[in-house]
């Protein structure tokens, strides 16, 4: 699911260099891929956030809380794991990157069926700087109204520059190299406070739990202190990487 990932960045850093039918339908066909092996995936992701609280939580009947919640997601992972039958969905994954990968054969003789007429290092520039953009967009949004969701579509861009960063390494080490680390730290965060809004939302649906509202709502604010003082930090970092301009980039 993570390579998928790592292929979609690629095909934006590459994207002026191919059709545009053919970067859409490649971006989709791994976009759903991966969605269909991620079924347990932010129920994971939520039971692991919860682990952090339990070990920090000094009141005894929240700690005693948040254990018996962990426990039922974690109950409620395996039984959608079982339902989904993930094995079965690695299996239609690989054959759908078989037929892929033979429908590529024949197309290999054609390239003008994916190709256009862009060509060489001007298209990562432009696919780095058409991400970077959209990213410099988000940033400014999320320091207007930090919400949830914009935060959100802000870290997958981020997550994009830092494959970018990644990927380029070759063309200029030692940049390279401190760029995606400043990428991978500031998508770190906006992970963190993602982690969180999945627990926040599993808190308010979980409504077998009605009778221990002092709890739930100690932990509730616990993440809102916590939210806060990641997109604090988000926005510090958002600030200093998504301050240049167009023409800076080209310099660099």
């Amino acid at each position: 699911r993570l390579c998928f990932k790592r292929i979609r960045s690629l095909l934006r850093l590459g994207r002026s260099g191919m059709a545009d039918a053919y970067f859409r339908d490649l971006n989709h066909m791994y976009r759903d891929l991966g969605k269909s092996l991620s079924a347990t995936r932010d129920l994971a992701v939520m039971t692991d956030a919860l682990e952090k609280m339990i070990r920090s939580r000094r009141d005894h009947a929240t700690r005693h809380f948040l254990i018996r919640l962990r426990r039922e997601w974690v109950a409620r992972g395996t039984r959608l794991t079982a339902e989904k039958g993930q094995d079965s969905a690695r299996e239609t994954v690989l054959s759908a990157l078989h037929e892929f990968s033979r429908e590529m054969e024949q197309l290999r003789s054609d390239s003008g069926a994916f190709i256009v007429n862009e060509t060489g290092f001007e298209v990562y520039f432009h696919g780095m700087g058409r991400v970077y953009k959209a990213g410099r967009t988000l940033y400014a949004s999320c320091a207007a109204d930090p919400a949830d969701h914009s935060l959100h579509e802000w870290r997958k861009q981020v997550k994009h520059l830092w494959y970018h960063a990644v990927l380029l390494n070759r063309a200029w080490p030692a940049m390279m190299k401190a760029w995606a680390k400043e990428w991978q730290a500031l998508s770190v965060i906006l992970g963190d406070h993602h982690d969180l809004v999945l627990v926040e939302q599993g808190l308010r649906e979980s409504g077998k739990w009605s009778g221990h509202q002092r709890e739930r709502s100690a932990v509730c604010r616990s993440i809102r202190r916590q939210k806060a003082k990641l997109v604090k930090k988000a926005l510090e970092a958002g600030e200093r990487l998504f301050s240049m301009d167009k023409a800076t980039i080209r310099k660099v």
